[in-house]
């Protein structure tokens, strides 16, 4: 089995720090050929972290690794943007956390950043759930705004308000990390299996299921995908 996982990290959460030389093992036993990664440090908000995280990763993997660039609010218009947009990493999409950030106070930095994506020819991923301003409903009106860029909301949440934007705006896609399986196929049912894009959260679930065979429940979550799709349609959403 060949996967495309579209939702990894890289760095310390909480606890954890995955460092880019633990990926690839784990990966590997579920089958993941190629993966799109960003680095939690960003949280640290120092842009020299996922600079150097990213960078080894990209070193390490190659042609394996889409390079996600996480943006914090407060670098959009500062130094730290373009020693980012410099530092000789070939990004491949732009990422905002609407949960961990308040982009809500922000609009406008947001539409700047959106026309980061649109310059660079990438996609732009929401983090959605945790609150109010980070559910993916609350996004409708800036997807519907830009319809010339890819929009990727992770984790699906909540899944009606992910589909409500999925059937407003054909340039909004999903993702399954940490997504319950129902939801998935409730997405599936509604007809969108080409805009859903498998994704695990590695490694967050050695900190959500502690002391779990984390390989065997993604193994299990992969086995109640196949189970509420079509062999056709899961090939379009884990590729």
């Amino acid at each position: 089995m060949i996967l495309h996982d579209a939702h990894v990290h890289v760095g310390q959460f909480r606890d954890l720090y995955s460092s880019p030389e633990d990926v690839f093992p784990f990966l590997d036993k579920i089958g993941v050929s190629r993966m799109a990664v960003s680095s939690t440090g960003t949280c640290e908000g120092d842009p020299e972290i996922p600079i150097r995280e990213i960078g080894r990763i990209v070193q390490l993997g190659k042609e394996r690794i889409t390079p996600v660039l996480w943006i914090n609010p407060e670098w959009v218009e500062s130094d730290a943007l373009p020693r980012l947009l410099n530092c000789g990493i070939a990004w491949k999409c732009i990422k905002v956390h609407g949960y961990f950030s308040r982009w809500e106070d922000s609009p406008e930095l947001l539409q700047m950043t959106i026309d980061l994506a649109k310059k660079m020819d990438v996609p732009f991923l929401f983090h959605t759930g945790g609150r109010p301003e980070s559910d993916a409903g609350s996004y409708l009106d800036i997807i519907s705004r830009n319809q010339d860029v890819r929009f990727i909301l992770a984790h699906s949440r909540p899944v009606d308000q992910a589909i409500e934007v999925m059937k407003a705006c054909p340039n909004a896609w999903t993702d399954t990390a940490f997504t319950p399986v129902e939801d998935v196929a409730e997405m599936i049912k509604c007809g969108f299996a080409d805009r859903i894009l498998w994704g695990t959260d590695y490694p967050l679930h050695n900190v959500f299921y502690e002391g779990e065979d984390i390989a065997h429940h993604l193994a299990n979550r992969i086995a109640d995908f196949q189970r509420v799709m079509s062999s056709e349609e899961w090939e379009r959403v884990s590729h």
